[in-house]
């Protein structure tokens, strides 16, 4: 498979580490080294880079989201077509802020988002 997920949120990691904004990754993949090598060769940023095996339940992808809300003010791009309404659900229970990619246009949309990352 390509990696235009990544490379997607890559650029938009690199656009807010120049304002200064602290990113991290959380990856669900069947293919840990290729998305770490990713990142790696194609970035002169320093990110944290969370690997969760594709098979692993939400809860576990959930709890490293947990984690990095827990460091201070976060925002979470959401970027997966497997993200069903439950797991938004979830995130919205949590308190959790997110935008979310390649939203299928027949499941409701569950809003929890302020228009500024600084709140």
């Amino acid at each position: 498979m390509g990696y235009g997920h990544l490379a997607r949120c890559l650029a938009l990691a690199e656009a807010f580490s120049d304002e200064s904004y602290q990113c991290s990754f959380i990856i669900k993949t069947d293919d840990s080294k290729g998305a770490y090598d990713f990142l790696e060769k194609r970035t002169a940023y320093s990110f944290d880079i969370n690997l969760i095996k594709l098979n692993e339940a939400d809860h576990i992808e959930l709890n490293l989201i947990l984690d990095e809300y827990e460091k201070g003010p976060s925002f979470l791009i959401l970027d997966h077509y497997g993200h069903d309404e439950q797991y938004r659900i979830e995130l919205k229970k949590k308190g959790i802020r997110w935008a979310q990619f390649d939203y299928k246009k027949n499941e409701r949309i569950i809003y929890n988002c302020r228009c500024s990352l600084d709140n």
